[in-house]
């Protein structure tokens, strides 16, 4: 025991930043004995621990500001962030600066602690996996978990549950740059009903910060809209990949808007004046543009997982297809040329669940 108190007292007494904190946090050096305690005395690993957990306690007890939090939340955050120290410390002490800082860093809500926490879990049984993409991954998977599918047809409601179980192209990927807000997650509802523009199958609306609505077409679904036959699987996953990625790009504005800096994103122009403010011209707007230009390969990767055995070029079509009708396509594949023809029939087959031109359904049918 005396033991255990001399290497506390050193550490309390190493820097006034930490001995301010101690003293100004009641519970901590109770729990601090309790830890050491039930987790086999003062061996060489909790040492580690336990002067990486002091060393940093400053840094993340202050982290907290800028939220709205009451003052037991306040104590809440405190202690899990302890928790967090003295848990991880031996390992994250063997990490390089940077990325130690950047999880560090990344601490600063009661929300933030549990998705750093099970990132430096799955970090240290994976020792090649980085820091960053493993936040990314984590914070998709939780995104995806979230969609509320609950007034989805059963149809439409499968595929998505299928998209969500790939294995090496789940539509989880699409969310890997979401980002997560300091209170709360994001919410995405998919609905059956009337999308806005009545020519579209489907829409995305931004309702509230951190808060989207995906509407397709109920007609479309029950197939009223389309020879009197519901559409195919393959066309339903398309559509829901395709407005899974404009939620995509409106909680990217909302990320990067609400931290101050609309224009933050590397990948993408400014997001608040190209994809929420302005009025679109004509068939050309910019969350399209992106999609055209990034997405298309994605779009073709995750169908191809869906189902699998087709040929890449159908692959290809039916995410191109996703395009149709904006000014990017019709450069592209100008009207009456061989590959518009082939890309239309391709995904007007699906659409319909019959013939068009050469091409047949390759789906199964959505009902």
């Amino acid at each position: 025991m005396l033991q255990i108190n001399q290497f506390i007292s050193s550490l309390y007494i190493s820097n006034n930043e930490i001995k301010g904190v101690v003293d100004g946090t009641e519970w901590l050096l109770a729990y601090t004995n309790y830890w050491i305690g039930t987790n086999g005395g003062l061996t060489q690993s909790n040492q580690i621990a336990l002067t990486y957990a002091f060393s940093n306690i400053p840094l993340l007890f202050n982290q907290y500001n800028g939220t709205s939090y009451e003052p037991d939340a306040i104590n809440n955050f405190k202690f899990s962030s302890f928790q967090f120290l003295l848990f991880h410390g031996e390992f994250l002490s063997k990490l390089d600066p940077l990325t130690q800082k950047s999880i560090l860093d990344e601490i600063t809500s009661l929300e933030k602690i549990e998705l750093i926490n099970n990132a430096v879990n799955f970090m240290n049984e994976n020792p090649s996996a980085t820091f960053e993409n493993t936040k990314n991954k984590l914070i998709a998977e939780a995104i995806e978990d979230e969609i509320d599918d609950s007034k989805l047809d059963p149809c439409t409601k499968g595929v998505l549950d299928k998209l969500k179980k790939l294995n090496q192209n789940d539509i989880a990927s699409i969310f890997e740059k979401f980002g997560i807000p300091e209170n709360g997650t994001y919410k995405i509802q998919m609905v059956m009903g009337t999308p806005n523009n009545s020519a579209a199958i489907a829409d995305t609306k931004w309702l509230s910060k951190n808060n989207y609505l995906i509407t397709i077409r109920e007609t479309y679904i029950k197939g009223t809209d389309n020879n009197q036959k519901p559409p195919t699987d393959i066309a339903v996953a398309a559509i829901i990949i395709h407005e899974l990625i404009h939620a995509h790009f409106f909680a990217l504005f909302d990320d990067f808007h609400n931290n101050g800096n609309n224009c933050a994103y590397d990948n993408y122009d400014c997001l608040y004046e190209k994809y929420v403010t302005k009025t679109y011209i004509g068939t050309i707007d910019a969350q399209h543009a992106q999609m055209f230009d990034n997405y298309v390969p994605k779009i073709a990767a995750i169908l191809q997982e869906f189902k699998p055995g087709l040929s890449l070029q159908f692959y290809e079509d039916i995410a191109m297809s996703t395009m149709y009708g904006l000014q990017y396509f019709n450069d592209k594949y100008p009207k009456n040329s061989p590959d518009r023809n082939r890309i239309e029939n391709n995904r007007n087959a699906e659409d319909s669940n019959a013939p068009r031109g050469a091409a047949t359904p390759k789906g199964s049918p959505c009902n």
